[in-house]
């Protein structure tokens, strides 16, 4: 999968990769920082994009948001067969808005958009351990990680394209489209 993302502002990325270090050190749980290696917030995942079209249509829509203010909220978790610990983050109505905006832009130069990210369903997000966790693992991580303080506020200033390297399997910035310009 694929994403147009916005990646966190130097202070929130330190701060998320601090948690990432401290999963992978305490608990192994290294697997999603190896594979996707930039703390970001998702507004869409496809299966891919067309990246000119993405440029295209999207560029017209970042010029008109502004950067936007951003404050976590705490721990989430999505559940299944392979699930997802997160950081919760507000979603206020400039985020909501500018969701709702961004979205339809993408949806023509995306090929196998994920509907969990449409702006009914969105839940926004940073991921912070997935694909090496499971229910033997999810408690003692949630038990390590309650008592921090993980609320904190973080600006996200564009919108960049995570594309897949299919040699490596990790993830990179492909596009790259700053917020007001």
């Amino acid at each position: 999968m694929e994403g147009v993302v916005a990646l966190l502002d130097p202070e929130g990325e330190a701060h998320l990769r601090a948690i990432w270090r401290r999963l992978a050190e305490r608990h192994a749980a290294h697997a999603l920082a190896q594979r996707v290696p930039y703390p970001h917030l998702s507004f869409h995942v496809a299966e891919g994009y067309d990246l000119a079209a993405l440029a295209a249509s999207l560029a017209p829509v970042v010029r008109g948001l502004r950067p936007l203010v951003v404050r976590s909220t705490g721990l989430g978790l999505f559940t299944g067969p392979a699930p997802t610990l997160y950081l919760a983050v507000t979603r206020d109505p400039a985020l909501s808005d500018a969701h709702a905006r961004i979205w339809p832009a993408i949806e023509p130069a995306a090929r196998g958009s994920q509907s969990y990210y449409a702006p009914p369903a969105w839940v926004p997000h940073i991921t912070l351990a997935q694909l090496d966790i499971g229910p033997a693992t999810l408690g003692p991580l949630v038990a390590d990680l309650a008592g921090l303080d993980l609320a904190f506020t973080f600006t996200l200033d564009a919108l960049t394209a995570l594309t897949v390297d299919p040699q490596r399997g990790t993830h990179h910035p492909a596009l790259t489209l700053p917020l007001g310009r």
